[in-house]
């Protein structure tokens, strides 16, 4: 709901209408409380959010993007992520919603936020016979196992080597690059480093 920048401070009460075709109207009761306050800009501290980006809904995505730079926020763990699919024998990375994801963000006018990208590398070392997930994985000894894997290192290399020219190509943004999070939860330290 956008308040007008004016309004005074109390109770509002009111209905929304919501009458489709075809179909009987309904309605939704509103109260709205506008506080005495106003918020004031900030510029020693920068706000997040953890956001599931769905750059295939881009109307949807576009507003809530504009939504949260209203709001003040400038940080977006996005959960975007390099792909990676098999192809003739070999294992390909993708930047496609990388790159859907950063063109929304453009559009939506979210200059110089910092935006957090995965390397999607569990899913790579998964692509190169590594078992990543379960209850039973022994984070220490799948660490030991992929750090002797020439073939992963190799395709996580060129995977990053291109990620940096996807993100040349959006100079507006900070990236920040990272492969796991939580990584204190159950003993994943040793696969994260």
């Amino acid at each position: 709901i956008k308040v007008p920048e004016r309004a005074k401070p109390g109770n509002y009460q009111g209905k929304i209408i919501i009458s489709p075709k075809n179909r009987p109207f309904s309605t939704i009761n509103l109260s709205l409380e506008v506080l005495p306050f106003r918020l004031k800009d900030n510029s020693e501290k920068r706000y997040g959010l953890y956001y599931h980006f769905s750059p295939l809904l881009k109307e949807k995505t576009l507003l809530e993007l504009k939504d949260m730079k209203a709001h003040g926020v400038s940080i977006l763990c996005s959960h975007l992520s390099i792909s990676y699919y098999p192809e003739n024998n070999k294992i390909k990375a993708d930047y496609r919603r990388i790159r859907r994801a950063l063109n929304i963000m453009r559009e939506a006018g979210c200059k110089n936020w910092t935006v957090i990208i995965n390397t999607g590398f569990r899913n790579l070392a998964a692509l190169c016979g590594h078992v990543m997930w379960g209850n039973k994985v022994n984070y220490s000894q799948l660490a030991q196992e992929i750090e002797k894997d020439r073939k992963f290192f190799k395709l996580a290399r060129e995977a990053i080597e291109g990620l940096r020219e996807v993100l040349k190509e959006y100079p507006e943004f900070e990236f920040l690059i990272t492969h796991m999070d939580e990584v204190f939860n159950a003993g994943r330290l040793p696969l994260y480093i």
